[in-house]
């Protein structure tokens, strides 16, 4: 006896119609979408450079190659937009009988919200690494997801999230020195008023 999803897979015009159903539910289901686009957050990570949004349909994957050197390293971040996405690496290479792939990181479901982070190294010689965003286990729903991927040296990914957080000190530190000195200034004005009254009296 066929299953619900192989009775959907084998019968092409309800399995359009699924998908279908799929994206219009996407599409209306976006108010937590909404409220992350519209965090700060949401902005600054979108502004970075490389970052990009993809909308991945039901029943199937969003896929990457990236050529990484020697001593080089595969970087990525993502956010879920609603409910989750299952995320993992392959190792691409070529055999006998062509080309082959077989998995570095195996696949796990990320939950929406969090800022998911991860790094593979590349090793003494030069590899082929496919990042892999997958909604194939989603009967109808299709999901939107925010991602940068780079290619950075052995420590890059360390050294970029330090600067980032220096960046982010150093910007805290001239805010907190701007008010600081308007307080200064706020109580200067206010003893030379203190000081004029005197003279008046």
């Amino acid at each position: 006896m066929q299953s619900f999803r192989e009775h959907i897979e084998a019968n092409p015009a309800l399995n359009n119609l699924v998908s279908s159903l799929g994206d219009i539910v996407s599409r209306f289901s976006t108010s937590t979408f909404l409220q992350l686009a519209e965090s700060e957050a949401w902005a600054s990570f979108k502004a970075l450079p490389g970052a990009h949004d993809v909308l991945i349909p039901s029943r199937s994957e969003f896929t990457q190659t990236f050529v990484v050197g020697e001593g080089k390293t595969l970087f990525w971040e993502f956010v879920v937009q609603d409910y989750d996405v299952g995320m993992m690496v392959k190792l691409r290479s070529q055999g006998d009988g062509g080309g082959l792939e077989e998995d570095l990181l195996d696949m796990k479901k990320y939950e929406c919200g969090a800022l998911n982070k991860g790094s593979i190294f590349a090793g003494d010689f030069q590899k082929i690494f496919v990042f892999v965003l997958s909604n194939k286990y989603s009967m109808m729903r299709g999901k939107n997801v925010l991602y940068r991927v780079t290619v950075v040296d052995a420590e890059g990914g360390k050294a970029e999230v330090k600067a980032e957080e220096e960046k982010a000190a150093e910007e805290k530190a001239v805010e907190e020195a701007g008010e600081a000195k308007g307080e200064e200034k706020g109580e200067a004005k206010e003893e030379e008023k203190v000081g004029a009254e005197a003279v008046k009296e």
